[in-house]
């Protein structure tokens, strides 16, 4: 099963929260993306065994099956990939290069075609990594 989860920058790293099914809204704080996700595992399995034992929505999803489909807002995608540069994704995506700097930031919020646009950015620039090869001298 797939669930998405909705990555935020709070003011001790980021936050992620999962859309309500059922009876349940899963909330967790961590430092990066894997402790998140094994919070979330946590409460889940919590949930399960606990007050959830017969929220159908939860009671069928196997925890170790789980395809996480991670959403970032700007800022805790750039505060969690600090070593992708700014300005390059900026002039690849045809952004200013200040204005992209303020969404990382959090001083603006964009749009969502701007959302859109970095984001294609990015999976082009994947992409083109994932392509790469490389050979020692």
């Amino acid at each position: 099963m797939k669930i998405e989860v909705i990555i935020e920058k709070d003011k001790n790293g980021i936050s992620a929260s999962i859309d309500r099914k059922g009876n349940f809204f899963p909330v967790t704080s961590g430092k990066d993306l894997k402790e998140i996700l094994k919070n979330l595992e946590t409460l889940i399995v919590g949930y399960q065994k606990n007050e959830g034992k017969y929220d159908i929505a939860w009671a069928r999803i196997n925890v170790s099956k789980i395809e996480w489909d991670i959403r970032y807002d700007i800022q805790a995608f750039f505060q969690q990939h600090d070593y992708l540069n700014i300005s390059a994704i900026a002039r690849r995506a045809g952004i200013n290069e200040n204005l992209l700097r303020h969404y990382a930031a959090g001083i603006k919020n964009p749009s969502a075609a701007q959302t859109k646009k970095i984001e294609d950015t990015i999976h082009l620039l994947a992409d083109e990594l994932s392509a790469v090869g490389l050979s020692a001298a």
